[in-house]
């Protein structure tokens, strides 16, 4: 006969607290998962962010070569603007592009005796007369030009709407694009910057 007097009982382990362990680890792991898709989407979504207002940014080699045609008929060539270049694509159907227009007045009066150089183009679906009438109704001080053929969209290569802005140096190269309206305020440092006022 077996002597079970001295026997240690057994511990029982409930099954609910084991199968709850199990669910929380579960719940961790999914938790984590969670966290690190948000993350990563996080991350995109800044790295989009600053996509629209990317600095130093390398062009095509097209873009030097572009001349630009504008409505008083004199050509604007990219390689023979010798100070900083601000390179606006708008249209006349942009209501942005439109409400916009009176502080790229006031920003090319206040830095164009320094060297600043303005061009608004319009883009190739605009109607020609639509972008003339508004430029002489509204007294536009800055060259205006048509970009008929598209060969100023397609040099530039990634302008998905309007307005979007490029800043160039004196060397013509990217300082910033604006992707949508303009912080001018921002502009006007990027400018300072450029010309050297403190």
């Amino acid at each position: 006969m077996i002597d079970t007097t001295h026997r240690k009982p057994r511990k029982l382990v409930p099954f609910s607290t084991n199968h709850s362990h199990r669910s929380s680890t579960r719940s961790s792991r999914a938790y984590t998962v969670s966290s690190h898709l948000r993350a990563f989407f996080q991350c995109l979504l800044v790295m989009a962010l600053l996509a629209s207002c990317s600095n130093r940014t390398e062009l095509n080699d097209s873009v030097a070569q572009l001349t630009f045609k504008t409505l008083s008929g004199e050509p604007l060539k990219v390689s023979e603007v010798t100070g900083p270049l601000l390179i606006n694509f708008w249209s006349t159907s942009c209501t942005i592009c439109v409400a916009e227009m009176p502080d790229m007045a006031r920003l090319y009066g206040d830095y164009a005796d320094k060297g600043l150089e303005l061009v608004a183009v319009a883009m190739a679906y605009d109607p020609p007369n639509h972008v003339l009438e508004m430029a002489e109704r509204r007294s536009f001080p800055f060259p205006v030009a048509l970009d008929i053929g598209g060969e100023a969209v397609d040099a530039f290569g990634d302008i998905k709407g309007t307005p979007t802005s490029y800043l160039l140096d004196s060397d013509g190269k990217l300082v910033k694009r604006y992707v949508g309206a303009i912080p001018f305020d921002g502009l006007r440092e990027e400018l300072d910057e450029l010309f050297g006022i403190s």
